[in-house]
């Protein structure tokens, strides 16, 4: 008889997810490796964790559908590409003044809600409106945009926090 086959499952994405096998064994990201009897038929089903998307699967097994299967009379590599879907803007309101933040497209509201999931690449427009007695001194810590215009626009590539300084008037 053959010796049993290995199953080593990868994730080459710049998400996550898991992949879980019929038979058992699988269950990764913990559990990403699995010796099976030579010519199993494993199943292998991808689910993409919040925020992230399924791609497909390369390597010894192909198909953009979240279930596969592959045939162990050999060593395989699965690999399943999750792929970041949605980044968080994150506005942070550190100064000893008040105001609002609101963006375009909608979502923002601070101090409302103060952050809010886009599409990548979404380009989202920020308003700050400071509050009677308070002026606006500034955006920091929001990637490219930088400068004490009310309005800014940043770009959803990735996580992004972004403070507005809100400053009392005369301080």
């Amino acid at each position: 008889t053959p010796p049993p086959a290995i199953l080593d499952i990868q994730f080459p994405g710049n998400g996550s997810g898991t992949v879980t096998s019929d038979p058992s064994g699988i269950d990764c990201p913990d559990e990403c490796n699995q010796a099976y009897t030579n010519g199993t038929v494993v199943t292998l089903t991808a689910a993409p964790a919040s925020g992230s998307t399924f791609v497909g699967w390369s390597g010894d097994c192909d198909g953009n559908e979240k279930t596969t299967s592959v045939t162990m009379d050999t060593a395989r590599t699965c690999k399943a590409t999750f792929d970041v879907s949605q980044a968080i803007l994150d506005i942070q309101l550190p100064g000893n003044g008040s105001g609002t933040v609101k963006s375009n497209p909608d979502g923002i509201d601070c101090p409302n809600n103060c952050n809010h999931a886009y599409a990548i690449g979404t380009v989202v427009t920020l308003t700050a409106d400071p509050a009677a007695g308070s002026r606006f001194n500034g955006w920091g810590d929001c990637g490219t945009a930088s400068g004490r215009e009310l309005v800014t626009q940043v770009t959803m590539d990735s996580n992004l926090g972004c403070s507005p300084y809100f400053e009392l008037v005369g301080q």
